[in-house]
This record gives structure tokens, C-alpha cells and sequence, in this order.
């Protein structure tokens, strides 16, 4: 037999609404226990420590989390999985951000994250949900569907559920010495770029959304492409550039430079002079004078 506790908390104003199970004078033991379900709208700095397992996603908004003097970036589809008195903090680096999250215990977690190459002495992981919503959409089913007549053996195969997710995408995403990973990484990486061209340089914020350490990510781009992210990233860049200048005439160079994240026009001319051999304004001057000769 099974003893089920339940406590609901709802605040409107805080968007937080959180089930507790108390599940802890059970006759015997699931191999994942689930300990609470909730969301909840970030709006202030706080930290953290509890004595259990978590799985948490970002579902809407960006913010920040610390976690053992590691920043993370969250945004849309960030998820972080959390071993028992890992403290961690949340920031609000700007507007409110929600969290939906999902804690745990059981005799699984003993094995489990070794089974998925999880380093003994790691009690984080971050990674970003490439099928997003797929993991929070899982967690928002415990909290959606949980009554006292569900039976607290689903919601076992529920958690388990969950973590598989999680752990899979770890594995493919941080499995070093697999070429294939390797190469999802660097491909997932340059994807990253090309949708953000138009932001900063900003190589941690990448390596973040990745799950991965930046060092780790200069080290893959080095032995494909012997070169930094950073530098490849701006590579990209000054290609963008050279489209963009050609195609629209009418666009002044420093405005081209902040559409492609540059601080000033200046700094976008030295590196575009760095990487293409002219300034940005002889390059549309060239192309201009070979375009007008082309049609006559």
C-alpha cells in the first residue's frame, strides 16, 4: 500500500502552482519516487539546495542559473538536471522567466546517470532540448493529469520517461570520443550562428545553449576547421557582410555593421579588412564597377 500526501500551492501573482507527494512511509520503494511537480514564474534572485533530485526546463523567457560557480544561459528549452544538495541560484537578468521542474528520488539513480556516461563526481548537466517542448510537455503531464486516484506507480514510468529524455540528449551531445557526436555538435553549433548572426560574439552563450564548456567547443572547431569558434563565427559574419553590402546599396556600413552584432563601424571595418582584404566600402565599390561592366 501506498500513502499519498498532496499539497497544492497557488499563487496568481507569482504564476507558481506545486504538488508535493509525501511518499516517504511507503511500504516499499519505486525505483523513482517523485517527490513534487510545479512551475513557476521567476522574479527575483534566489538560491537553492534540496535533498533530491530535479529535473528543471525553461519554458518561456531567458534568464540564468549558477551552478557550482558555472553560469548557464536559460531560454526556451534550456534544461538542467540537478543530484541531490546541489546548491544553485537563479538570476533575473532582465524580465520574469517560467520554470517548470519535476523532483525525485530512488534506487534507479544510482546507476542510471553512469549507464548514460554521466562522470561520477558530476551533480549537473545541462543541455538544450532539441525537441522542445518534448521534456517539459512530459513534466506538465504529471502535473496536469496527478489525482488521488492515479496510481503512484505512473508516475514512475512517467519519471523514467523523463530522465531517459534527458540523459539520451546528454550522451549524444557530450560522448567526446564519438566522431558522430563530434560532428553534431560542430553542425548544431553552426546552425546556432546562422540563426543568431545578427547578435554578438557571444561564444558562452553558444557553448551554453550546446550544454557544453566553451573550452570544449574551441576544441572541436580547432580540429575541424583549425580555428576558434569566435573566429569562425566572425568568418560568417564578414561573409553576410559581403552579400549585404552588394545587395543593398542603400544600407550605410554602419548600420550593416550593428545588424551583424558589431559594437561600431569601426571595429566591423577592421575585422572585415582582416578577413576579406579590403575595407567594407572598396568591397561594394568593386562589385559595384563589375556589376555595371557585366551589363553592359
Amino acid at each position: 500500500m501506498f500513502i499519498i500526501g498532496k499539497e497544492f500551492i497557488y499563487n496568481r501573482e507569482k504564476s507558481k502552482l506545486h504538488i508535493y507527494i509525501d511518499s516517504e512511509n511507503n511500504e516499499r520503494q519505486l525505483p523513482l519516487s517523485l517527490i513534487d511537480v510545479g512551475y513557476q514564474k521567476i522574479t527575483e534572485n534566489y538560491k537553492h539546495s534540496w535533498p533530491f533530485y530535479q529535473i528543471v526546463c525553461c519554458y518561456q523567457g531567458e534568464g540564468s542559473v549558477t551552478i557550482d560557480n558555472n553560469v548557464y544561459r536559460l531560454s526556451q528549452g534550456s534544461i538542467f538536471y540537478l543530484s541531490p544538495n546541489t546548491e544553485h541560484e537563479y538570476h533575473l537578468d532582465g524580465n520574469p522567466y517560467f520554470l517548470s521542474w519535476v523532483s525525485f528520488n530512488g534506487y534507479l539513480m544510482e546507476r542510471l546517470p553512469k549507464d548514460y556516461e554521466l562522470p561520477d563526481d558530476c551533480n549537473h548537466a545541462v543541455i538544450q532540448d532539441r525537441f522542445y517542448p518534448r521534456i517539459h510537455m512530459q513534466i506538465m503531464s504529471i502535473l496536469e493529469h496527478f489525482d488521488m486516484s492515479y496510481l503512484i506507480e505512473r508516475t514512475s514510468v512517467l519519471m523514467y520517461g523523463i530522465l531517459i529524455e534527458f540523459f539520451i540528449q546528454y550522451k549524444s551531445r557530450h560522448s567526446a570520443s564519438n566522431p558522430i557526436n563530434q560532428n553534431h555538435l560542430i553542425d548544431a553549433a553552426i546552425d546556432w550562428m546562422k540563426s543568431n548572426i545578427q547578435t554578438p560574439t557571444d561564444i558562452s552563450c553558444l557553448a551554453d545553449n550546446l550544454g557544453i564548456s566553451r573550452q570544449h567547443l574551441n576544441r572541436l572547431f580547432r580540429s575541424r576547421f583549425n580555428t576558434t569558434t569566435k573566429d569562425f563565427f566572425m568568418k560568417l559574419k564578414i561573409l553576410q557582410a559581403e552579400k549585404d553590402l552588394i545587395h543593398y546599396p542603400e544600407i550605410a556600413v554602419k548600420d550593416i555593421a550593428l545588424q551583424l552584432g558589431f559594437v561600431n563601424a569601426s571595429h566591423f571595418t577592421k575585422v572585415f579588412h582582416k578577413i576579406a582584404g579590403v575595407s567594407p566600402t572598396e568591397h561594394r565599390a568593386k562589385q559595384q564597377i563589375r556589376r555595371t561592366a557585366l551589363n553592359k
